[in-house]
């Protein structure tokens, strides 16, 4: 058979086979959210969905909110299903959203590919009126109207933490969420993040409605989720810790950009891409958190194996921690200059009323009056 025609048909064999493939595929290409789970006990109800992207067109665009918007609509016709088939409807009202993998209860959890499970606890709000529930269920779901979700970490120190005692949130981050919800009339409710690639996350299948968590100004950033003006101006730090010795030390960049240094960073942080973009001789050490920081570098230097133990991290955060050194480098003390701190949101409408309590002023104070009777780590 003459080659030009058996590659026609080559051509159109797989031709062919895509299209097939795409036919009985949809969910290859189309974004899917099932219900996996839901048990109703009294007037609370839990669910869980699992919100999948499409396969080979996952835009993680600020701009597209098809997840979120499947998610809810999901959520939604669950409650309207099981509405309309009780004698007596109910009204449900979220109380809280989580992702599965940032649960704390479920430590087993084992992510699904590019998936993700959503957890969802309603609660039931009887209404006498019957016809005021055929309304109420659906449209006051997501009580968009009262409450602000707002997505922080916790042992973040001074920044944003859960009492032990009292299990109320408290700190810089928790008293800025509670500013700008009150400046848009809301109620701040305080989503637990566990790691930092989640503050993201968590924005795209709303589960969260900001985030406030330490976020530098990136360009990476600001495609993927909208950013608010600068609430707090820093910079990148070296440090170590040794008690008792001199206020600070100086190194030069050669000396660091060495393989007998060891430089511990959070996982995924500006701190990690300074590294590796600087120092990419020196070995690095990753913590899920700042807070996890000193007792690592501690355990580090416990280890006659290891030389020089350092850390990086955000200025705000290593001067005040007890017995750290700074670190210069090249005689200056900022590794970076000027990394601005803002907001993240996955909703555009939010912006202008974020922005709003920036431009009045005092949050960065804030930030610093919190730290004053802070105990570390």
């Amino acid at each position: 058979m003459n080659n030009k025609y058996l590659g026609h048909i080559v051509i159109f064999l797989v031709a062919t086979l895509f299209v097939y493939i795409f036919s009985i595929s949809p969910s290859l290409t189309k974004a899917k959210a099932v219900v996996t789970y839901q048990q109703e006990k009294g007037d609370e109800l839990l669910v869980r969905i699992k919100v999948c992207p499409p396969f080979w067109f996952d835009d993680n665009s600020s701009k597209n909110s098809e997840l979120k918007t499947l998610y809810r609509q999901t959520l939604t016709q669950l409650i309207k299903d099981k509405s309309t088939s009780n004698v007596t409807p109910k009204t449900w009202k979220v109380q809280a959203i989580s992702l599965d993998s940032e649960n704390m209860i479920k430590e087993d959890y084992v992510a699904d590919g590019r998936c993700n499970d959503l957890s969802t606890k309603l609660q039931n709000k009887i209404e006498n009126n019957q016809s005021k529930v055929e309304t109420n269920y659906i449209s006051q779901l997501f009580q968009d109207d009262s409450i602000l979700r707002v997505g922080v970490r916790d042992k973040q120190g001074f920044i944003s933490k859960i009492d032990p005692k009292t299990r109320e949130w408290m700190g810089a981050a928790i008293e800025f969420g509670r500013l700008i919800a009150k400046e848009m009339g809301k109620t701040a409710v305080f989503t637990r993040l566990k790691s930092l690639d989640s503050r993201f996350t968590s924005l795209r299948y709303g589960v969260a409605d900001l985030t406030i968590s330490l976020i530098s100004h990136t360009r990476e950033r600001s495609e993927i989720a909208y950013l608010s003006n600068p609430y707090y101006t820093t910079g990148l730090v070296l440090g170590t810790f040794l008690a008792g010795e001199e206020e600070h030390m100086s190194l030069t960049r050669s000396d660091l950009n060495s393989a007998k240094n060891t430089i511990v960073a959070v996982h995924a942080s500006n701190s990690v891409k300074f590294i590796q973009n600087n120092f990419p001789k020196s070995n690095i050490v990753t913590a899920n958190t700042s807070s996890e920081i000193p007792a690592y570098v501690n355990e580090l230097m416990a280890d006659p194996s290891r030389e020089n133990i350092y850390f990086i991290t955000d200025e705000l955060i290593a001067s005040r921690w007890p017995n750290s050194r700074i670190v210069y480098l090249n005689e200056k003390r900022l590794l970076t200059n000027n990394d601005e701190y803002v907001v993240a949101t996955g909703d555009i409408k939010l912006l202008e009323g974020i922005n709003r309590v920036i431009a009045r002023g005092g949050v960065d104070k804030l930030y610093l009056r919190s730290t004053k009777n802070a105990k570390y780590p």
